[in-house]
C-alpha cells in the first residue's frame, strides 16, 4: 500500500479528482495543506476580514478576482481543485489551546466534530491548532443566514 505522506500535491489532486474520499491529514509530507474558501462577490470582503481577524485558522495565501478559475499562487483551474497546498513557513504557528479539551468546547476528542480521533495517554497534554474546517463552516453557516443567491 502507497504511502500518503510520501505523494505530491498534484498526486493527491490527482486522486480526489479521480472520486477520492479520505481525510487529508498526513498527506503529502513537506507541504502545507491550505483550503479555498469560494463565496459570493458580496461576501467577499467579509470573509477576508474574518480571515485578517483569525490569521491562523484562515491564512490569507492568495485572493483571486471574482468569477476567476486561476489565481497567482494556484494556476491550476480552481474549479476542479480539491485541495491548494503550498509552502508557506507562517501557516498556523503555535497552538491556539493548551490542555483541557473543554477549554474549546470539545466534548470527546475520541468523536470529532472532523479529522481522525487521538488518543491522550496518560502524561500526555493536548495541543489544539488553528484549523481551515473552521473558517469554511463560518463561512457556509454566514451565506445561508444572509440567504445570498449561490
Amino acid at each position: 500500500m502507497e504511502d500518503v505522506a510520501e505523494l505530491s500535491p498534484a498526486q493527491a489532486r490527482e486522486r480526489f479528482r479521480a472520486g477520492g474520499r479520505a481525510p487529508t491529514a498526513g498527506w503529502c509530507r513537506g507541504w502545507t495543506q491550505a483550503n479555498l474558501i469560494a463565496v459570493p462577490a458580496a461576501l467577499r470582503y467579509d470573509l477576508l476580514l474574518f480571515a485578517h481577524h483569525n490569521p491562523g485558522a484562515c491564512p490569507v495565501l492568495d485572493v483571486g478576482e471574482p468569477g476567476a478559475c486561476s489565481t497567482a499562487l494556484f494556476g491550476g483551474d480552481l474549479r476542479t481543485a480539491v485541495e491548494v497546498s503550498g509552502r508557506y513557513p507562517r501557516v498556523h504557528g503555535a497552538p491556539v489551546h493548551v490542555g483541557d479539551p473543554a477549554g474549546l468546547g470539545i466534548g470527546d476528542l475520541a468523536r470529532p466534530d472532523f479529522g481522525d480521533a487521538v488518543e491522550v495517554r496518560d502524561g500526555e497534554v493536548p495541543l489544539f491548532w488553528a484549523c481551515g474546517v473552521t473558517p469554511q463552516a463560518a463561512a457556509t453557516t454566514a451565506v445561508a443566514a444572509r440567504r445570498l443567491p449561490p
